[in-house]
């Protein structure tokens, strides 16, 4: 994917809160008549606004909080996360990250709607503090939150709402002695059957008690006595239109430790104050070691007076890059420094790289000390202007296991180890700063005995760091056209040099760039005019190459065999692409056409960051010009049912469904009826034709001649007992008779 468009969220956000309030509030006539309860004055837009794909009423509330400062709503409102202390309708609010680069934070918030189901809510949260006028912002919105919702997903039964946008101001209570709050609400829970708007229109005694929870709150806040000018948001949530700048990756770390060296390095060489020892080296050079006690301290140790090694000495046919690459491989150090005896590297944090090392001790006064064990970070940068490179070292907190041994170890401590390398006519010019405390107890303080030892131990270092540099020099391809990667380079040294901007696309390759700009058009690095327009989008490739990890990209010990000499040429040939911004140094890294060996890529790489850099900068100035925001002011339709309706329908449903219980209940009755009737037909005819054969039976054991006598029976004799049975037993019992 292409580097993401940042749209500067605090920015537009406050824009949008600031007409909401200051322009759109201030007009009555778009309100309905206010309600007024526990000082609180709770209105609602005459019209419904886009939020969510629905019509929803805007809603606003004004009230004073009596005994407090505006700051302390402020640190309330903007501790999100502590919500649920105060705000019983709030289950759960949890931050979900931090985006410097939009200078806000992501929140997500649960809250209860029984009997229906929970509220699920994703929000932006942006401030704004002005200590002087004491005038305050906090805003939460949904708006674009696509970046928070890929963070965690919608919980399992939850439904997810939008608050399009909540604009909290508070400002100082007229008269003084409080603070004076105006919210505004753009909420659309999907409470269908009902509208947005008649949920408002009922749950304001639910704002009402919202603002009486956030205003003792808010005197609790004041009882904990903070500063006028303390707040619970990081200062880069209120830094002014920090949000149009790319964003940084986090190098505290590495800036600190690097201050530390320069410090350390301003030596005696710029005094020309004479050295305490000159030392010869291999090749007819020279090492001059200067040395001084000063308090050491890193890490979790406690402080110590230990000595303070200055040096500088000359390593001839060896480049500055040379040497530094010598110097920064750690691992490859121990085939060339016995003094190591076990090495391990521990990974990156804030731009340095952490180490863990176990070094033999030096013999003093014919004791033979123990193993020495160092955890470190190390950093390092490079000045392309002079050419100059810097690597240091300097003890932290333990991570990692002790390296096992048969002779258990003493940790020691580093407080800085500093190497500045320089270019001196096709040599290299290293300057040193050694300050260790080497756990020796009073030893540490004999300073005759450590001008000697320290001096043949610098001296030895210094000679075998030289011999390395120099064999790599001689490896590197002289003859034009041979190209190859150079072995023992460290993969990490570029990434070192060139911290790794955020949001990296980890698929993203240079032959991809390639052929985005396969077109070859727009090449140049868009530009903004000064009446403030700005230009048409960036192409994309250009976006692609402001996507790009450069320290993947060329980190040669993960290509194949055989393909260093095509993927050398696709990154010269992204640079004729981006050439026409490149400034004069940057271009005499591709002076030479493609590199043909590790060391000249890694320069190459430093030239694309720096200009990558400026692309990413252009990008967020660009973005931050790109009004995106869907539109939340709109007049629109809403969904669903008003109350009345909702209770005139409930009413007649009540009453349909009465009517069918009662039509029901009469219907049964008259199946019942009608079924008892003809049981009891049944019952009679059943009766009838017992008797009719009873009687039979009789007349015919009177008269053998009976069946004549049927046959000529009279008419109305037959005619009675068809239709009176009862007749026909009586004149039977005659006849019998």
């Amino acid at each position: 994917a292409l580097l993401r468009a940042a749209m500067s969220k605090r920015r537009d956000l406050l824009e949008l809160a600031r007409e909401r309030l200051d322009v759109w509030y201030a007009d009555k006539t778009h309100l309905e008549d206010p309600k007024e309860s526990q000082g609180v004055t709770f209105r609602l837009s005459k019209e419904n606004k886009n939020c969510g794909g629905d019509g929803v009423p805007l809603s606003f509330m004004e009230f004073d909080v009596d005994g407090v400062r505006p700051v302390d709503v402020f640190n309330v409102l903007v501790s999100a996360e502590n919500e649920t202390q105060w705000d019983h309708s709030c289950s759960e609010m949890r931050l979900l990250g931090e985006w410097k680069n939009h200078q806000a934070v992501g929140v997500v918030g649960f809250f209860t709607a029984a009997p229906l189901a929970t509220r699920e809510v994703y929000e932006w949260q942006v401030v704004r503090a002005n200590f002087t006028s004491e005038e305050f912002w906090v805003v939460f919105s949904t708006i674009d939150n696509d970046e928070l919702r890929q963070k965690e997903a919608l919980r399992s039964g939850a439904v997810e709402i939008q608050n399009c946008l909540a604009a909290y101001r508070i400002t100082l209570k007229a008269g003084g002695d409080g603070a004076h709050v105006v919210n505004s609400q753009q909420v659309n829970s999907h409470p269908w059957p009902l509208t947005s708007r008649a949920v408002a229109e009922a749950g304001w005694p639910a704002s009402v008690k919202f603002a009486t929870a956030l205003e003792q709150q808010s005197k609790k806040q004041a009882q904990l006595g903070w500063a006028p000018n303390r707040t619970a948001a990081p200062a880069w949530m209120l830094e002014e239109d920090a949000g149009c700048s790319a964003k940084q990756p986090d190098v505290g770390l590495r800036s600190s430790l690097l201050a530390r060296a320069e410090a350390g390095l301003a030596g005696p060489w710029d005094s020309r104050e004479e050295p305490m020892v000159v030392r010869p080296l291999p090749g007819g050079e020279q090492i001059k070691i200067w040395q001084s006690e000063a308090t050491c301290s890193a890490g979790s140790e406690s402080p110590a007076t230990a000595p303070f090694f200055r040096a500088e000495f000359r390593v001839k046919g060896a480049l500055p890059q040379e040497v530094f690459n010598v110097l920064v491989a750690k691992r490859e150090e121990a085939r060339w420094n016995p003094s190591i005896m076990d090495i391990n590297v521990t990974g990156f944090s804030e731009g340095a790289r952490g180490i863990h090392e176990k070094l033999t001790s030096p013999k003093l006064l014919g004791h033979e000390w123990r193993p020495r064990e160092l955890w470190e970070w190390q950093v390092a940068s490079h000045n392309s202007t002079n050419g100059a490179y810097l690597v240091a070292l300097s003890s932290k907190e333990p991570t990692t296991p002790r390296f096992a041994g048969d002779e258990p170890s003493v940790v020691a401590v580093q407080c800085i180890a500093a190497y500045e390398i320089l270019p001196d006519a096709g040599d290299s010019l290293v300057h040193l700063a050694f300050h260790v405390n080497p756990n020796v107890g009073f030893v540490a303080r004999l300073k005759v005995l450590w001008e000697r030892e320290a001096g043949l131990m610098l001296a030895d270092w210094a000679g075998k760091l030289s011999k390395r540099s120099q064999e790599l020099a001689k490896m590197r391809p002289q003859q034009p056209g041979s190209a190859g990667p150079l072995p023992g380079i460290d993969s990490d040294a570029f990434r070192l040099l060139t911290p790794t901007p955020p949001e990296r696309n980890t698929s993203a390759s240079v032959r991809w760039v390639l052929s985005l700009a396969a077109s070859r058009e727009s090449r140049r690095l868009r530009v903004f005019d000064t009446r403030g327009a700005k230009s048409p989008p960036f192409p994309a490739w250009q976006r692609a190459f402001g996507s790009l990890d450069l320290a993947e990209a060329i980190d040669t010990s993960r290509w194949a065999a055989g393909e260093f000499h095509d993927r050398s040429k696709e990154v010269s040939e992204l640079f004729k692409l981006l050439a026409a911004n490149a400034s004069h140094h940057e271009t005499a890294a591709f002076a030479s056409g493609p590199g043909n060996d590790s060391l000249a890529l890694q320069l190459q790489g430093g030239a694309l960051a720096s200009i990558q850099w400026r692309y990413l900068e252009a990008f967020a100035r660009y973005d931050c010009q790109s009004h995106d925001l869907p539109d939340i002011n709109g007049n629109t339709g809403t969904k669903g049912l008003p109350m009345w309706a909702v209770i005139l329908g409930a009413v007649a449903a009540f009453v349909l469904l009465v009517a069918v219980v009662v039509g029901c209940t009469c219907w049964c009755r008259r199946c019942h009826r009608l079924s008892r009737d003809r049981r009891a037909r049944e019952a009679a005819n059943l009766l009838l034709s017992r008797t009719n054969s009873a009687a039979t039976s009789v007349v015919s054991s009177a008269n053998p001649h009976s069946s004549l006598h049927r046959i000529q029976k009279p008419a109305h004799l037959v005619a009675s007992s068809t239709t009176c049975p009862d007749s026909d037993r009586a004149s039977s019992t005659h006849m019998s008779s």
